[in-house]
């Protein structure tokens, strides 16, 4: 939710915020908000897929500071949408929105896009730290100020509705929480001045405490400063527009009010419908009579609908009913164990506790419920496939699943169905039917009709409509299981189930660590089920990548006490000094001097130079769009192992993925122009850590054994290319048609078979022919 303009208009009148001390109090943090927040703010690179290890730092940090402070958060995501569809036009709007700044970040734009993997990195933070958070049914921001209210403490988030709402013990602006710089508290004491509470200026501290500088904001205040009534202020937000009502609506409203004139300093259009529209409410007493003059100012035809749309995005500020997780965050107890978005047959338990964890994504409840899915578009190259279309087959899986666990399988809207069948008009025209999206055929569906979901998904440079066939069975596991009959399964039994999907059935994982061997399993599918294809150096700036945070867990924990990262220069300087082992030059002291210098620090200084790239304006949209594929497959993959109860470890992601690393590895891997980089492995990168490059050999050994060499993109010389383009744009005939046409045996070559009618010796001679 938003009310369009009114942060702006909140940061232009900063008499409305108030300052305020955080300290000694719970507060209620909105999640989606200070994801997004903490990520941009802070300038992690999103451009290269998504630096995780740095914003898992990052959220460390921030929550170390609530708890220096003594400040509690309890953090509430937003569920599912809800299943009116009163926020779908909102929905596709933004869908749109994310693919247009996707492209503007490209051509050099100054946009942002989230990277995939935020929230799973922000979870594992919470998990970590025993941080209380929650799912909700719907959006969260009446559970955020209902459960705020219950214990009178703040709220802070990044959302202008929370403007609106009255939150008793105020709103903190995440813009105006000042959380790097825990300031000493100081309170008005007339304690004598002791060791333990020194004295400054009237005010006395007690040693330890702290509080983190705010600025907060109360609706009380908010309404006093422009004399208008507190009942009024939800008409006023859905009048100027929010999630639920689009302000083209109140055109007609907005030509017959009298708005402010333009003040000397430069104010925006939508700022001055904000005061407008202020100044119009605080004449009145009661909203039913403001209602009332509004729809005297809009036209006879569209009364009942308006006054319909005002009616249901002012009850979305109503807060009547507490918080039903008050029981939750006290007792670890709900009221209901039932999804209030889903409307079929109750779900297990089990699936409920996932949904509530974040480890089953609220897109499956919507699938349940809705047959709806908006895909997350990512930072990839515009003019290839989306990035999603390389995991298709898993999500088919999904919904395969999921569907199936829904009884009333008839019921299902027809329209959709009968729709798919016929096709998607695509924007150039073409017509793509039943599975658009590439897909190898591995089942024969068990349904007594096809099921299907709608996505809306990038198609180039637009979003776009198409309906994705759910899967029923696969040729060996069989018939798919449902959300009821996973408990029941055999270990043996879902790994089978997820093995198939992968397509990994043949990969020997004997020698793969366990923390490997998902992330290895994904990778097998992503590259053969890549389009385009993948580059090898692509897969191998992967593969380094895993290594360098898998070993630097291993020798952090063997490394011997008083080494730690502080001396990494010191440990540099020496490397630097030092000879490699294959210089023949090497003496025995230079090779025991680089034999003391522990493992870890080896490995952080092989690392470091390809670490540092994120500030590289160019961006290299073949590795871009390799990421992103990547990261789309293990996304989803997670979601199935964390549905089949984890059958693989949930693999750490920040120890995985870091999209500029794996861009800079990439590049140096490609500019070796060797198929293997063992041998620059081997006398460069981990010339001292034999440990690494024995498991790097091992990792791509049982890549390559299943994976063919065709799955991955073949460059081609030029040599071979200028045949290519000969080839295809000369009209060659077959040689079976050369058999079948006796008029052409004399012609084994069109490209040599020429009559020459002028002096060749002439260049301009053959203008000078007649035209026939």
């Amino acid at each position: 939710m938003g009310v369009l303009g009114l942060t702006s208009f909140i940061d232009n009148n900063r008499q409305l915020l108030q300052s305020h001390n955080l300290h000694d109090t719970q507060v209620v943090i909105d999640g989606h908000g200070v994801v997004h927040w903490l990520y941009f703010q802070n300038k992690i690179d999103f451009r290269h897929g998504g630096n995780y290890r740095d914003f898992q730092e990052l959220c460390y940090r921030f929550f170390k500071s609530f708890k220096l402070c003594k400040v509690q958060p309890y953090i509430l995501f937003d569920g599912a949408y809800d299943l009116n569809d009163r926020k779908l036009a909102t929905v596709k709007s933004r869908a749109k929105q994310q693919v247009q700044r996707a492209l503007n970040i490209i051509k050099g734009g100054g946009d942002k896009i989230l990277p995939l993997f935020a929230f799973e990195v922000f979870l594992k933070v919470l998990k970590k730290l025993d941080i209380p958070y929650i799912y909700c049914d719907f959006e969260a921001d009446n559970e955020i100020v209902a459960l705020a209210n219950s214990w009178r403490c703040p709220v802070i988030g990044q959302d202008s509705d929370f403007y609106v709402f009255d939150i008793r013990a105020g709103y903190i602006p995440l813009n105006y929480l000042w959380w790097k710089n825990p300031c000493p508290l100081y309170e008005e004491s007339d304690i004598l001045p002791t060791d333990e509470y020194p004295v400054l200026g009237g005010k006395t501290r007690k040693l330890g405490s702290y509080c983190l500088k705010t600025e907060m904001y109360r609706l009380s205040k908010f309404c006093s400063h422009f004399s208008v009534n507190e009942d009024m202020v939800p008409l006023m937000a859905s009048l100027l527009g929010n999630d639920y009502i689009a302000p083209e609506m109140f055109n007609d409203f907005f030509c017959q009010v009298k708005l402010p004139g333009q003040c000397l300093r430069r104010v925006s259009k939508r700022h001055i419908h904000i005061k407008g529209t202020i100044n119009w409410l605080s004449k009145y007493e009661s909203v039913s009579s403001a209602i009332t003059d509004v729809l005297k100012c809009t036209r006879k035809a569209s009364r009942r609908d308006i006054q319909a749309n005002l009616e249901a995005s002012m009850e979305m500020y109503n807060l009547e009913m507490g918080s039903k997780f008050v029981n939750y965050f006290e007792r670890n107890h709900l009221d209901s164990s039932v999804l209030e978005i889903y409307e079929g047959p109750t779900l297990p338990g089990w699936c409920v506790a996932l949904f509530r964890q974040g480890r089953l994504p609220s897109f499956c409840v919507n699938v349940m419920s809705q047959k709806r899915y908006f895909t997350y578009d990512m930072l990839e190259d515009v003019d290839e496939p989306s990035c999603h279309n390389s995991s298709c087959m898993i999500r088919r899986l999904l919904y395969g699943i999921l569907l199936k666990s829904v009884k009333d399988i008839e019921g299902q809207d027809s329209c959709l169905n009968t729709q798919a069948r016929a096709g998607v008009e695509w924007q150039d025209g073409t017509t793509q039917t039943q599975t658009p999206l590439k897909s190898k055929p591995l089942c024969q569906h068990a349904f007594n009709k096809p099921l299907f979901v709608e996505e809306f998904t990038r198609y180039k440079s637009s979003l776009k409509q198409c309906f994705i066939e759910a899967l029923g069975s696969l040729p060996l596991y069989g018939e798919l299981p449902t959300l009821f009959d996973i408990p029941s399964l055999t270990p043996s039994k879902k790994k089978s189930l997820l093995d198939e999907v992968l397509g990994t059935q043949a990969a020997k994982l004997d020698a793969v660590p366990k923390e490997l061997q998902f992330p290895i399993c994904v990778s097998i599918y992503w590259i053969t089920m890549a389009e385009p294809k993948v580059h090898l150096h692509h897969f191998q700036g992967l593969l380094l990548c895993f290594l360098r945070w898998y070993f630097m867990d291993i020798f952090s924990t063997e490394q011997t006490k008083g080494v730690d990262d502080s001396g990494s220069e010191a440990c540099d300087k020496a490397i630097q000094d030092a000879p490699t082992v294959h210089e023949k030059t090497s003496t025995r002291k230079d090779a025991d001097e680089r034999k003391n210098i522990p493992l870890k620090q080896l490995l952080l200084s092989a690392y470091r130079q390809y670490e540092n790239v994120s500030k590289q304006s160019y961006l290299d949209l073949n590795a871009l769009q390799a990421c992103a594929q990547w990261q789309s497959c293990m996304k989803y993959s997670m979601f199935v192992n964390s549905l089949l109860g984890e059958i693989y470890p949930t693999p750490d992601i920040c120890k995985l993925f870091h999209g500029s690393l794996v861009h800079s590895m990439s590049t140096t891997v490609k500019a070796l122009k060797k198929a293997d980089p063992t041998e620059w492995l081997q006398s460069k990168l981990f010339a001292d850590i034999p440990k690494v490059l024995e498991m790097y050999i091992e990792l791509n050994h049982t890549v390559m054994s299943v994976v063919p060499s065709s799955a991955f993109h073949q460059t081609k010389s030029k040599k071979h290319l200028a045949k290519s383009f000969i080839a295809e744009n000369t009209d060659l005939p077959s040689q079976e048609e050369c058999n079948n046409e006796p008029t052409i045996e004399f012609c084994s070559n069109p490209l040599l078979s020429y009559e020459v009618t002028c002096d060749v010796q002439n260049r301009f001679a053959g203008l000078m022919e007649p035209d026939d």
